[in-house]
């Protein structure tokens, strides 16, 4: 038997609710930044639990992440970090930690994603080539 959710009640209250597990009852956002890397660009993968197939995967993942198992290593030069925020939990990790289900979730995240979004770039202008005789 699946274990129960735990949700926040009302807003300021001190009461839980107890939210059965189901694809009808997951309301869930993960996104993944991932920054760094040898020319410094950001990338940003979102996906929405509920509006995938197989919801239920998505939370047995989730379940399975050590969030306060990682003890922190500094970023390596020229190496991504990434930024995993799950609703309202979210944990800093530079690349040569992104291992076992962070690496399950993190590849996940960016098949299932439908366009990752990088900042904007204006296009840099070009000078018209002048005709060969």
């Amino acid at each position: 038997m699946a274990r129960p959710r735990v949700s926040p009640g009302r807003r300021g209250c001190a009461l839980w609710r107890v939210v059965p597990r189901g694809a009808d009852n997951v309301r869930m956002k993960i996104t993944v930044i991932r920054s760094g890397g040898f020319a410094g660009l950001t990338r940003t993968w979102v996906v929405r639990v509920e509006e995938q197939d197989d919801p239920d995967s998505w939370i047995g993942l989730v379940d399975e992440l050590p969030w306060g198992d990682r003890h922190r290593q500094p970023p390596q030069p020229d190496r991504f970090v990434y930024r995993i925020r799950v609703s309202r939990r979210q944990i800093v990790l530079p690349e040569q930690q992104l291992e076992g289900p962070w690496r399950e979730l993190v590849d996940r995240v960016r098949n299932a994603s439908t366009a990752p979004r990088t900042p904007a770039v204006p296009p840099t202008p070009t000078a018209p080539r002048a005709a060969s005789a």
